[in-house]
């Protein structure tokens, strides 16, 4: 749906250069929903991932998805794009730092971290409590993961064996 307005938007105002200061009404509309929606995605990213804060999240909360979504190596281009900035990098900040751009080392496109920032790198998990409560919920539905495997399994062979019996009947005239 803003994808199909920001097209609509394009037949208004031509997308380039000289029309990036162009505002109205409809483009403040249309920036608005744009940042609910990703506010939405971001608190929903969070949530799954038991982050511990849940109200007043502001933009430091948010570039935490950046160390596992890589936002600020993502870019827009626009085809349909009148001169030279018709590439926009929307979380370009968010990588200025703890991303490990900066630390890759090696030669001919072949990258590795270092040794040293690997072992300098903070990794944040979740309090002792917490983990074992997530181990204990992936056990549980690894159990039932395998259970209904098992039942998959057997109705499958049940539904060969009616096949078969099916088969044998309709070769013996009996259907």
């Amino acid at each position: 749906m803003i994808q199909k307005d920001l097209q609509e938007l394009f037949e208004y105002i031509e997308p380039s250069d000289t029309n990036l200061k162009a505002y109205s009404y409809r483009i403040h509309q249309l920036l608005v929903r744009t940042c609910i929606e990703i506010e939405a995605n971001f608190k929903a990213i969070l949530k799954e991932n038991i982050y511990s804060k849940h109200e007043n999240l502001t933009r430091t909360d948010y570039k935490i998805i950046n160390q596992t979504h890589h936002l600020s190596d993502y870019s827009v281009k626009f085809p349909y794009w009148n001169g030279d900035k018709n590439k926009f990098v929307p979380f370009e900040g968010w990588g200025s730092s703890g991303n490990g751009k900066k630390h890759l080392l090696g030669v001919c496109g072949l990258k590795r971290l270092s040794k040293d920032y690997v072992n300098e790198y903070n990794i944040s998990l979740p309090p002792l409590p917490e983990q074992k409560r997530i181990i204990k919920e992936l056990d549980t539905l690894s159990e039932k993961v395998r259970q209904l495997q098992e039942i998959y399994t057997k109705q499958i062979a049940n539904c060969d064996e009616l096949k078969q019996s099916l088969l044998q009947k309709a070769f013996e005239g009996e259907l």
